[in-house]
């Protein structure tokens, strides 16, 4: 691994650990437990920069920092799979994209990685999910019921409680790819970045 690449690796994966540290956060109104992590971002434009490869070590020195922080596990290791399996989907969506088009439009593979990254990541987190709320910690389920309670829901079974707490998990994950990209997305209309990351596209994917 070139040196310029480990020192991408650290200095993004300190620019989430810093933005963790601080608890720059917002909640989701439906379920407040989870929250939009402006620390995704750093790691959505290192992918962009540097691989699938960078970014996943640098979420993986993230996600130790925030397991260490936050003193649990279940938590920060609940937001690696999601921002990792993100990550798959967007490598998996232009190398995809690679084979099958040899017009290389930034603009189109970005939209297609997010397309890519959004699928895997809710597929990931549902299963996820799923293994959490009626194996690992039921209480959740029940804390989720009570929640979806108090805003009008009906939560008259555990099934229904686990649907909907499915469904608004999935529409949070959505919304949580076009937050984490945002930034990308207008970097990349920069001349010297759009060069870089479809040179790094080409090469990595």
């Amino acid at each position: 691994m070139k040196t310029r690449k480990i020192a991408d690796i650290a200095l993004f994966a300190g620019l989430s650990v810093a933005i963790t540290i601080l608890g720059i956060e917002i909640p989701y109104p439906i379920l407040p437990y989870l929250k939009f992590d402006i620390a995704e971002i750093p790691i959505v434009i290192l992918f962009f920069l540097e691989g699938f490869l960078a970014s996943f070590v640098a979420e993986t020195l993230h996600w130790i920092m925030l397991s260490i922080s936050r003193g649990w596990v279940l938590g920060p290791f609940m937001k690696f799979i999601s921002i990792v399996s993100m990550l798959t989907g967007f490598w998996i969506s232009a190398k995809f994209y690679k084979k099958i088009s040899s017009n290389f439009k930034l603009e189109k593979i970005f939209l297609i990685c997010l397309t890519g990254g959004i699928t895997i990541r809710v597929i990931v987190t549902s299963i996820a999910n799923i293994i959490v709320l009626l194996i690992i910690a039921p209480q959740f389920l029940h804390f989720a019921g009570i929640l979806l309670s108090n805003l009008g829901f009906s939560t008259s079974s555990s099934n229904a409680i686990l649907i909907l707490t499915l469904i608004f998990t999935a529409l949070f994950n959505i919304l949580h790819v076009f937050v984490s990209s945002i930034i990308m997305f207008f970097l990349i209309k920069h001349p010297i970045v759009k060069e870089k990351v479809i040179t790094q596209l080409q090469e990595n994917t």
